[in-house]
């Protein structure tokens, strides 16, 4: 299987600017916020005990980032729009990402837990999966008492990636097989 960036065209007439309400909430305190926002969903989601909660700092081989060369095309071209809007400060920080991927390893923050029931999928309404990686607004959780409702925590993580850029992956058990999905 090919992995490749996919940026659905927006056919609506809107406009998504540089800056998204969503991370910048949490720009200002991203690490306790996303430690915050990890763990409140993982107790959300938890299946046993103990529950774990992994933050590792990692180092992926430029040759094993997907499609690098996808991404930092896509990234060239959000460079042109924001130059066209006067976008100076964004465009900085298109140029700062463009310079990461230039580097022989990507600096990556990896955040697991275990004891957990995972974020079903599949990707569509109305699984958490789908909630988290292509909802705004939208919160799917497995119980009415659970801490996040809203939808908002899940753009604790874009606060801290220098490329705007997570990858989530799920291991899910369903009629007894282990399913596996992800998405970037």
């Amino acid at each position: 299987m090919k992995n490749n960036w996919h940026f659905p065209e927006n056919t609506g007439g809107e406009f998504d600017g540089s800056t998204d309400a969503g991370i910048e909430y949490f720009a200002g305190n991203p690490y306790s916020s996303i430690a915050r926002e990890v763990i409140q969903n993982s107790l959300d989601a938890k299946s046993g005990t103990p529950i774990k909660v992994y933050f590792d700092l990692i180092k992926v081989k430029k040759s094993e980032f997907p499609d690098i060369a996808g991404l930092r095309k896509s990234i060239g071209s959000s460079i042109q729009q924001a130059q066209k809007l006067s976008e100076d400060r964004f465009v900085s920080f298109l140029e700062k990402s463009q310079e990461l991927l230039s580097n022989p390893q990507i600096l990556c923050l990896r955040i697991a837990d275990t004891n957990t029931v995972g974020l079903r999928g599949p990707c569509e309404l109305p699984h958490p999966f789908f909630a988290f990686v292509k909802a705004r607004g939208q919160s799917i959780k497995p119980s009415d008492t659970a801490g996040g409702s809203y939808g908002i925590g899940k753009h604790a993580p874009f606060s801290l990636s220098d490329l705007r850029t997570i990858f989530v992956s799920s291991s899910y058990k369903e009629n007894g097989k282990y399913i596996n999905i992800a998405q970037g």
